[in-house]
């Protein structure tokens, strides 16, 4: 089981960033091409670094049981994700927030289907 998570959270965090940068790419009518692998590469940090600070909001929420230390770190969550998006892709306030509604979806979508691709091989 323990294998499983692991390897949808990989797989995840590959498809997710290869969704966000899309999302990016098409949005730039000037892009090339090498801008997509930039784009990849930086999109992949930021999946990272927000997979690990959700891993630990949720923890610590559910290793204390406390609703309180829940809500903070799901605010801290979502602002630290807005804040990089914003701050590495250099777009606006709507931008970022089409684009961050985007990269959930995408992730959530990926680390579902991963999940259950990879618990029916192993299972």
């Amino acid at each position: 089981m323990v294998i499983a998570y692991i390897l949808s959270v990989v797989l995840s965090i590959v498809v997710g960033s290869l969704g966000l940068a899309l999302a990016l790419w098409i949005m730039d009518d000037k892009a090339k091409l090498s801008d997509l692998s930039e784009d990849f590469r930086t999109c992949a940090v930021y999946n990272v670094i927000m997979q690990l600070v959700g891993s630990a909001v949720f923890g610590v929420a559910f290793g204390t049981e406390s609703v309180i230390l829940a809500l903070i770190g799901i605010t801290v969550y979502f602002v630290l994700a807005f804040k990089l998006l914003m701050d590495w892709f250099d777009l606006g306030f709507l931008s970022v927030l089409l684009l961050f509604f985007v990269a959930l979806f995408v992730n959530y979508l990926a680390l579902t289907t991963a999940y259950t691709f990879i618990e029916g091989l192993i299972g």
